[in-house]
């Protein structure tokens, strides 16, 4: 049976995790789906599963910064990211209208497989915000964690593991309105039909993986 789960601890996480470790940072500008709440600051609150989600309105876990947000699976082996920006809106602007799903992210990761992995936790800090997925298999511990930044406006995704080279994905782009996507050198875009322009750009920096979109 699935459980979904509260917890409020007086002692938060570092958010830093001291990790020699190689780390694929992903950084989105959309959104839509945002958490509003009024927490005291001795406290911290969280939502917390014991397994990833199957269920993108009931189970996966929203981060948002008011313009762009994303829905969060949390998957071992395969994460799947809904993603939306407020201006996909349909019908007018009364009561009658609703937001519209821009696209999704899909990775599939090589060598991970979902059977192995021990010690699942998918978290969401009500406080900070931050979503983290953690987990451990015979080759390695992984940890993924997922934000929207308001200043920047983007969403980012950082994912690390203890083991060096233990990240290799393949990274699927779609337009949830039949937009056509691209390639070209290192970056996947696309330009759907609402003429908003999804782009993910791949770098890679030292130790550091990380793709752009915008």
């Amino acid at each position: 049976m699935r459980k979904r789960k509260w917890s409020a601890a007086a002692n938060s996480g570092n958010r830093c995790m001291q990790t020699a470790s190689r780390r694929i940072l992903l950084l989105l500008f959309f959104g839509c789906w945002s958490v509003s709440l009024v927490a005291q600051k001795s406290e911290n609150l969280m939502i917390w599963d014991d397994e990833p989600a199957q269920d993108w309105m009931t189970q996966a876990y929203p981060i948002g910064n008011g313009r762009i947000g994303a829905m969060i699976f949390g998957g071992v082996d395969k994460e799947h990211i809904q993603f939306n920006e407020n201006s996909l809106w349909t019908g007018d602007e009364q009561e009658t209208g609703a937001y519209q799903a821009f696209g999704d992210l899909l990775i599939d990761f090589e060598g991970i497989e979902s059977p192995e992995a021990e010690s699942y936790s998918r978290t969401l800090d009500l406080n900070s915000a931050l979503h983290n997925t953690k987990f451990v298999t015979r080759k390695s511990s992984f940890s993924r964690t997922y934000f929207a930044s308001r200043p920047d406006q983007v969403i980012v995704l950082e994912y690390k593991a203890k083991k060096k080279g233990a990240y290799s994905a393949v990274i699927q782009l779609a337009d949830a309105h039949d937009g056509a996507v691209q390639a070209d050198g290192a970056q996947l875009y696309f330009l759907d039909r609402c003429k908003i322009r999804c782009l993910m750009q791949l770098q890679h920096r030292l130790s550091t993986t990380a793709a752009d979109y915008s």
